[in-house]
């Protein structure tokens, strides 16, 4: 969880985006309750302005070991003035890895 301190969403989604080894980034929730939305580097960031004590979950995928990128992560949103609130470390799943090999959904 990020407590976004005045920052939009979309520009901490966009920042985490662009770190080296970053797969994809996922708005998974927010304090407002919005849909979930999947962010690339490729993806502009939205203006948009939170409130002043909305915070919001991200889900970052990368292919490297989570004490590598959780340095850069932490760095990037602290320099957006965003505060960390929670951090929780996953594995992938059996169906996310043969999503990612095959590059389609189980049925």
């Amino acid at each position: 969880s990020v407590d976004l301190n005045g920052t939009a969403p979309d520009v901490v989604a966009a920042e985490l985006s662009r770190m080296d080894s970053t797969q994809r980034v996922e708005q998974i929730s927010t304090s407002a309750d919005e849909d979930a939305t999947t962010w690339s580097s490729e993806a502009p960031p939205r203006d948009e302005t939170p409130s002043e004590s909305e915070t919001n979950q991200f889900r970052l995928y990368s292919d490297v070991e989570p004490a590598v990128i959780l340095s850069a992560a932490l760095h990037a949103v602290g320099q957006l003035g965003c505060t960390v609130t929670d951090l929780t470390i996953g594995k992938p799943s059996l169906e996310d890895v043969f999503i990612h090999l095959t590059g389609r959904e189980l049925r």
